[in-house]
């Protein structure tokens, strides 16, 4: 056994030799991908929703008002939503956004660059914040008012919206709902409506002068 004062700053390699240290180091991914594993089922966990007496071939398939009743559905549906909350105000949304696709793309993107401009050109009260420095719940919006309103604004394509929601329409619906829970409103820009910057001003003044309900 190699002690431990022995093996303070020095690799696998040279501890072990290049056939061992790569055995040690594919046992140590192996468990990492366990850990990882049976982390993705915490907030099953933190939901009390585990040790269910009906077994994973029953459920398959079936919706869970059909398994165990509408109104006992509910109540774990509610459970498991409070407990993926709970699951995400733990992390760290740095670190989360820095290891997938989304933190590797690069911000601003051209779009936000020309909204941007515009809204400096404008003089408009709207601070590019896509670069996570600001959320919203669990939402990071493109822009946000820095002028006392709560207003977020989102600029879009079509391609990706489609890819991940399935619909435009879903999209804006989704993220719009989302937002409003913590008390904000948003305006959504598709980028061609950047080619006409008149009509997009007229847009953007309508939208803060209308009444809340109508947002």
């Amino acid at each position: 056994m190699v002690r431990l004062s022995y093996r303070k700053g020095k690799t696998y390699e040279e501890l072990y030799g290049l056939e061992k240290s790569n055995k040690i180091k594919a046992k140590q991914s192996i468990s990492a991908k366990q850990v990882s594993g049976r982390r993705s089922t915490e907030s099953y966990r933190l939901a009390g929703l585990k040790g269910s007496k009906i077994t994973s071939k029953e459920r398959r398939g079936k919706k869970w008002e059909d398994v165990y009743g509408k109104e006992k559905a509910n109540k774990r549906i509610l459970k498991l939503s409070i407990a993926k909350k709970e699951e995400w105000s733990k992390r760290d949304r740095e670190t989360w956004f820095k290891n997938t696709n989304f933190g590797k793309i690069n911000k601003p993107t051209s779009i936000e660059k020309k909204l941007i401009e515009f809204f400096s050109e404008n003089n408009l009260p709207y601070k590019y914040v896509g670069d996570m420095s600001f959320w919203i719940g669990k939402c990071n919006p493109d822009f946000v008012n820095i002028n006392g309103e709560k207003i977020a604004v989102e600029v879009y394509e079509d391609y990706w919206k489609k890819r991940n929601f399935g619909s435009t329409e879903r999209y804006i619906e989704k993220r719009k709902s989302q937002i409003k829970e913590y008390g904000w409103d948003t305006l959504f820009i598709h980028f061609s409506e950047l080619e006409n910057q008149k009509e997009l001003l007229q847009k953007i003044i309508l939208f803060e002068t209308q009444d809340r309900c109508f947002r």
